[in-house]
């Protein structure tokens, strides 16, 4: 893998480009929220539209923060209390339903993702590394996000949760989904990316190697218990770890701020 950049109007873009690479893994099975999905910024503009529509006041930047760090915790009731302050069961109930709606909506319409999710998925597929992506959102929202963001023609596989499919960690989808398509494939040549503990829990109890994408939401301390053979604090950096090159070694557990 080889990186270039690129000025346009004064401003480094980082062009990524694939020669030949020396892949270390087939398959990749990575998380959609906090990995691809930028939620946070879900969160951020789909609360500060259920405010104004309710004409409720900004909370403090702490709050906010509290909020959209992992953006389905505004669905609590004990929060959206703090936020609506004397406002009736009734209206909070309504706070909550319309910033569901919002979500939905915006998932289903223009999901944001993280900066150079395109190129880098791109490049892993022009590598020939097969791609699924394994969520904790319904089948049904998953299909539709994928195809909002323009992933769908990159995505192998897309496992959400539904049927006989239970959420991460759960192995149900390893089992029923990916190894039924993926089973010529060893578990040496599969690789887990996420930003959480479920997703490097789900890898450890599949025995597969894991990479935690630092950049996510995922508690830095719960996440460390499963000493990820790998980290990446951007989504560019994905690449060195499937074609082997030295970043693979610079970020190899125990990583920089661990002991």
């Amino acid at each position: 893998m080889v990186s270039r950049l690129r000025r346009i109007r004064g401003t480094a873009e980082v062009i990524i480009t694939v020669g030949a690479m020396q892949l270390n893994y087939q398959l990749l099975i990575c998380d959609l929220d906090g990995t691809l999905l930028n939620g946070e910024e879900i969160a951020i503009q789909c609360l500060a539209g259920t405010l104004a529509r309710f004409q409720l006041p900004e909370p403090e930047g702490a709050l906010v923060a509290e909020l959209c760090r992992v953006h389905y915790i505004v669905r609590s009731s004990e929060l959206w209390s703090r936020l609506a302050g004397s406002c009736t069961e009734k209206v909070v109930q309504a706070c909550i339903q319309h910033y569901d709606l919002s979500c939905h909506e915006l998932l289903h319409t223009r999901p944001p993702l993280f900066p150079h999710v395109h190129e880098v998925i791109r490049a892993v597929k022009n590598a020939g590394v097969q791609l699924v992506v394994l969520s904790n959102r319904d089948q049904a929202d998953l299909t539709a996000a994928l195809g909002a963001c323009d992933l769908n023609p990159y995505v192998d596989l897309a496992v959400g949760v539904g049927g006989r499919v239970q959420p991460k960690p759960d192995l149900s989808a390893l089992h029923l989904a990916i190894r039924p398509v993926f089973g010529r494939i060893p578990p040496d040549g599969m690789l887990v990316c996420g930003d959480s503990s479920t997703d490097l829990g789900f890898a450890r109890a599949a025995a597969l190697s894991c990479c935690w994408a630092t950049y996510g939401y995922g508690d830095a301390n719960e996440c460390a218990v499963f000493q990820p053979e790998f980290t990446i604090g951007d989504i560019r950096e994905l690449l060195g770890v499937l074609d082997g090159s030295s970043f693979r070694e610079r970020n190899r557990w125990p990583f920089r701020g661990h002991a």
